[in-house]
């Protein structure tokens, strides 16, 4: 199977993620962003079919951080988000006029698509290694910090409608609207603050020995 066939073998190379035969040459985005980092090489298998071997050769990353704290930080940002799902649902159910609003209510979709995309980037975050490959790292922490930042935009921009709209045509009920749009912005400061929180956690580089096969593409 040749030098790096006999390599996967005897345990030397650990990148190795599957073997596939190279039936198609175009792939999905998918499929770049989940093998980007990994190098391809084609080889011959026993029964003399072409495969393609997948080998990581990039960087790893893994924030620099204890173990301890590394868990204290998602105990933290699994309560975040649970608070911040109830303020958020709390704001919708409020018996307020501004909750039936046409143009509102199409705005509430945004923090509804961004707290289902911060539910699966967490997901991702909770269940990544403590050392961790390119995909990994964009799929959980990247991914996550995007999410927060749909969701702050979605809840702020729906906090402050409730409030125009108030003062323009509800104003006999101001303390139930002002109720309303305050667990908006409730919710928007618990994302904000692990958004920054996230973002000032630093990720150590970790240099992947794997040699780079030769005649081996780069994903």
């Amino acid at each position: 199977m040749g030098l790096y066939g006999d390599e996967r073998k005897n345990g030397k190379l650990s990148g190795f993620l599957n073997r596939d035969r190279p039936e198609k040459s175009w792939h999905s985005s998918y499929y770049h962003r989940f093998f980007e980092g990994y190098s391809e090489v084609k080889q011959k298998d026993e029964k003399g079919h072409e495969v393609i071997l997948r080998i990581y050769t990039a960087d790893y990353f893994q924030q620099d951080i204890t173990d301890r704290q590394r868990m204290i930080l998602r105990i933290q940002y699994v309560f975040a988000c649970i608070c911040a799902a109830a303020c958020f649902i709390g704001g919708l159910i409020t018996n307020v006029k501004s909750n039936t609003v046409t143009w509102i209510a199409f705005l509430g979709v945004v923090p509804v698509i961004g707290l289902i995309m911060l539910a699966a980037a967490l997901a991702e975050y909770l269940l990544a290694p403590k050392k961790m490959k390119l995909y990994t790292k964009k799929s959980s922490s990247d991914a996550m910090q995007t999410a927060l930042l749909v969701s702050m935009f979605g809840l702020l921009s729906c906090a402050v409608c409730k409030m125009i709209y108030m003062l323009m045509e509800n104003r006999n009920d101001a303390f139930n609207e002002s109720i309303s749009a305050g667990l908006l912005v409730i919710a928007f400061l618990i994302l904000f603050s692990m958004y920054k929180k996230e973002k000032s956690i630093h990720y150590t580089v970790i240099h992947n020995d794997t040699e780079i096969p030769e005649n081996s593409s780069m994903m």
